[in-house]
């Protein structure tokens, strides 16, 4: 197994059927090499006689055996990939979607306007689906799948008119960064 591993590491990752199509220089094919059970990186046993044998093409080992050498031996010779170097560090938080200068949502979520005055959203709330349409009754979304708002029913449709819909998602308030502005139009408009 060091040799397989050596080789895949070697080789630049794990080689396919199509990447090794058993032919010798000549172009043809070497049934010598085509005629051996070969056992994938997967621990299953690729055998060559076909998906009717065995369970689709593969045999099952016993684990946990008491025999030191493991069932059929499957032990004696066993080699594990051994981890030399630091975990790797976790990804950056994906940052929050912004929907003006004072309000956002969490990474993921779309900025639908709970409360506006003509052009202006004084209020937003957070839509739980990227990319979603924000429907007219001001309390509920939909996802991109389901684009179609049906606001007397709360649910969204894949079509006008479509048979197959699902429920609205319900928005939630947007986290707003506290100012002397904020503050005022919570107090009047309750949020």
């Amino acid at each position: 197994m060091d040799d397989a591993f050596d080789f895949i590491v070697r080789n630049g990752g794990i080689d396919t059927e199509e990447d090794y199509p058993y032919t010798a220089k000549e172009g043809k094919c070497d049934l010598a090499k085509k005629a051996h059970t070969v056992v994938s990186i997967d621990g299953f046993e690729d055998v060559p006689w076909g998906p009717g044998w065995g369970e689709g093409g593969y045999i099952r080992m016993e684990r946990n055996v008491t025999a030191r050498a493991g069932k059929c031996g499957i032990a004696m010779f066993a080699s594990y990939p051994v981890k030399t170097g630091p975990n790797p560090k976790p990804a950056p938080p994906a940052p929050e979607e912004k929907c003006d200068r004072y309000s956002s949502c969490p990474a993921g979520s779309t900025c639908c306007c709970t409360y506006g005055v003509r052009s202006v959203c004084l209020a937003w709330g957070c839509c739980p689906a990227e990319g979603a349409t924000c429907c007219r009754d001001r309390a509920t979304c939909c996802p991109s799948e389901y684009p179609v708002c049906n606001a007397g029913k709360r649910t969204c449709g894949k079509s006008k008119g479509s048979p197959y819909s699902v429920d609205a998602l319900p928005r939630t308030p947007a986290k707003r960064q506290r100012t002397a502005v904020s503050e005022l139009v919570d107090s009047i408009f309750s949020i």
